[in-house]
C-alpha cells in the first residue's frame, strides 16, 4: 500500500499489508483529506494518512469475514459490513465500536454519506439506511429477488441509489428517497455481469456501468439519460467529478474528460489499456495494463487534467 503526493510527485510512505476479499484484491477508501486511509479484507486496516501509522480495526470486533466497508469523510466514522449480516459503525476519535446490529440475510455493499450523518447497507435484496450516531433504523426497502451490487448515497444521506442484477441478468438502478417510503425511480439498462456505480455529491447525477466494461450509462437525478456509450465503444469505463459536472471516460487507451451530456472537452493517451478510472479533483487515476489481453489491472496512470472552466 503506497500513499502518494500527486502535487509533490512523491511517494509519502509505503506499507506492506496482506489482505483477502471477495475478488482477490484489496478495496481501499480515503478521506478527501487523506487524513485517514482505510483497507478492508478479512483484517481491516485503518492508516493513519500523516504517518502511515496503522490501528488494526479487527481487533476492535469479532464477526468477519469483512464484505466491505467505508468512512466519513471528517473520518470520525468507519462502517463494516460481514457476510454474515453484522453492520458495526466505529468511532476512529474514541477507537471503539458505537452500535452494531444483525440484519437479514448476507451483505454485500455498505456506504456512509459524505457528511457521516447516515449509514447504508445492502443484502442480496433489501437496502437498510441508518442514522450513524445513533443506530435508528430510518428506511428500508425490499426489492425482491435480485442481487444489489452497488450502493450509493448522497453527500447527506437523503438519496440513496442502487445498483442491481435482476434474475434476467439486466442491470437495474434505482433512485430512493430515505425520508419517504418507496422509490422515486427506477431504469432498467440492459445486460449485466456486475454493476458499477457512482454517484454524485448532491445525488443529481449517476454514473452505472458493468465491470466487463459492456458500457456506461449517466443518469440525472429524475432519472433521465443524460449520455450512453455507443455500441460497440467496449471495454469502457467513467468516473464522475465529485460535483458531477463532468466525466472521464476510457476505453482502450484514451482517456476523455466529457461534459455530462456527452460533449468532449479534453482527451490523451496512456501507454496502456484501461480498466477502471476515478476522478477526484485536478487528478484522473486509470488503472490497467500495457497487455490489452490482461484482465486485472497490474499499473496505475495519474493523468492531470487542465483547467476546463477557461
Amino acid at each position: 500500500l503506497r500513499l502518494l503526493d500527486l502535487a509533490a510527485g512523491r511517494v509519502r510512505w509505503v506499507r506492506d499489508y496482506v489482505t483477502s476479499t471477495c475478488c482477490g484484491e484489496p478495496v481501499v477508501r480515503m478521506t478527501p483529506d487523506a487524513r485517514y486511509v482505510l483497507v478492508n479484507g478479512d483484517t481491516p486496516t485503518l492508516f493513519v494518512g500523516s504517518s502511515g501509522r496503522a490501528v488494526r480495526v479487527s481487533a476492535w470486533f469479532r464477526a468477519g469475514p469483512v464484505v466491505d466497508t467505508d468512512l466519513s469523510a471528517d473520518g470520525r466514522y468507519l462502517a463494516v459490513v460481514t457476510r454474515s449480516g453484522h453492520l458495526t459503525v466505529f468511532s476512529t476519535v474514541r477507537g471503539q465500536p458505537v452500535w452494531w446490529t444483525r440484519l437479514r440475510g448476507e451483505l454485500f455493499s455498505l456506504a456512509v454519506s459524505e457528511d457521516g450523518t447516515r449509514v447504508g447497507a445492502a443484502s442480496e435484496e433489501t437496502l437498510y439506511v441508518f442514522d450513524i450516531r445513533t443506530g435508528a433504523r430510518v428506511f428500508v426497502h425490499a426489492f425482491g429477488k435480485s442481487r444489489i451490487a452497488s450502493l450509493g448515497l448522497s453527500r447527506d444521506g437523503r438519496r440513496a441509489v442502487v445498483a442491481r442484477k435482476t434474475p434476467e441478468g439486466q442491470l437495474a438502478v434505482a433512485l430512493l428517497l430515505t425520508d419517504r417510503a418507496g422509490q422515486a425511480w427506477e431504469r432498467r439498462l440492459g445486460p449485466v455481469s456486475v454493476p458499477t456505480l457512482q454517484v454524485s455529491r448532491a445525488g443529481s447525477v449517476v454514473k452505472a456501468g458493468d465491470f466487463l466494461g459492456r458500457a456506461v450509462t449517466i443518469l440525472s437525478g429524475d432519472g433521465h439519460t443524460l449520455w450512453r456509450s455507443p455500441p460497440g465503444l467496449e471495454p469502457v469505463e467513467a468516473a464522475l467529478s465529485p460535483d458531477g459536472t463532468l466525466a472521464a471516460v476510457v476505453t482502450g487507451s484514451r482517456v476523455e474528460i466529457r461534459k455530462i451530456r456527452g460533449q468532449v472537452l479534453w482527451n490523451t493517451q496512456i501507454p496502456g489499456y484501461a480498466l477502471s478510472v476515478r476522478y477526484g479533483g485536478p487528478w484522473v487515476a486509470v488503472t490497467g495494463s500495457p497487455d490489452r489481453t490482461q484482465k486485472v489491472p497490474d499499473h496505475v496512470w495519474f493523468v492531470r487534467v487542465p483547467d476546463l472552466a477557461r
